[in-house]
């Protein structure tokens, strides 16, 4: 064959609409014709099922890949996860079945999915028989067995590469609970504060909200916004209120805060050294002020 028929029969191709094999038309359509991944939660809740894995499968196969599919993934609600599975298998790359198994462990982080419904899923199965399936499944199934463990232990929580946690614990007289959102920022972030320690990018507290007995405690922005690369979090209820321990920083740079706080308001952010909470650091006592 000559080169000139090969360029013809490219240039034929590129007239007549074609996709790249493996890749569907209908698909890539779909995606292109909506917002982009990264913003696009509210369009996908208003289409239907047929509709949404067709977006779905177009941004799975477009190059290069939204970095937001996984938050996407899990943004769904959990009746919709069967059918993204299936779409993955049928017409995606084995390899994305990680970006899924990632998802799921998000959903299992923010309380929106019952080990029940993980099970049903089975990601393990679809892992160990798709020989395409890169490390990154196996390490995505790691983790969300490390969040379904987590599930029986719902006041401590590794906090490591998740966008959204919550922590709860009651005691005799109290139920305390705390969300955390985060998202990975590069220097100066958002908070207009830069990334400290040896991490850039580095992941940022984005809110943080507390409750005592299901209302709301109203929070500072100084208690959370210069808090970087948390990696646990611990929660305590006690009879006045709660007591929410961080940990976070790196080696040298580590670091661990305790946050106190009733029903009313928070009452103090301690800021120690290292692991331990021997080396006060910093210390910030909050007081109610009422103008008349």
């Amino acid at each position: 064959m000559s080169i000139w028929t090969i360029m013809l029969a490219g240039l034929s191709c590129v007239l007549a609409g074609c996709t790249p094999h493996g890749q569907d038309k209908h698909d890539l359509d779909a995606y292109r014709n909506g917002p982009p991944a990264c913003s696009a939660g509210g369009y996908l809740a208003a289409l239907d099922e047929p509709a949404r894995v067709a977006y779905l499968r177009g941004a799975l196969q477009v190059r290069p890949r939204s970095p937001c599919i996984a938050e996407l993934l899990a943004g769904q609600p959990p009746a919709f996860l069967p059918v993204a599975r299936q779409a993955i298998l049928d017409g995606g790359e084995r390899s994305d079945l990680s970006l899924l198994a990632g998802a799921v462990a998000m959903k299992v982080d923010r309380g929106e999915i019952t080990a029940a419904q993980v099970d049903a899923l089975q990601l393990q199965a679809a892992c160990t028989d798709s020989p395409g399936a890169p490390a990154q499944c196996a390490e995505q199934l790691q983790r969300l067995r490390q969040a379904l463990q987590e599930l029986d232990d719902p006041s401590s929580r590794v906090l490591t590469q998740k966008s959204k946690v919550r922590l709860s614990d009651a005691s005799a007289t109290r139920r305390v609970e705390a969300t955390l959102a985060m998202r990975t920022a590069d220097a100066p972030a958002a908070s207009g504060v830069a990334c400290g320690g040896t991490t850039s990018p580095c992941r940022e507290v984005t809110h943080l909200e507390l409750r005592v007995d299901g209302q709301p405690v109203p929070v500072a922005y100084s208690v959370y916004r210069d808090l970087f690369d948390l990696h646990r979090g611990t929660l305590k209820a006690d009879a006045g209120g709660g007591v929410l321990d961080l940990q976070g920083g790196d080696a040298s740079e580590s670091y661990n805060v305790r946050i106190r706080f009733d029903a009313q308001r928070v009452l103090s952010r301690q800021m120690y050294v290292g692991t331990a909470q021997d080396d006060l650091l910093q210390e910030t006592v909050y007081h109610e002020v009422i103008y008349e």
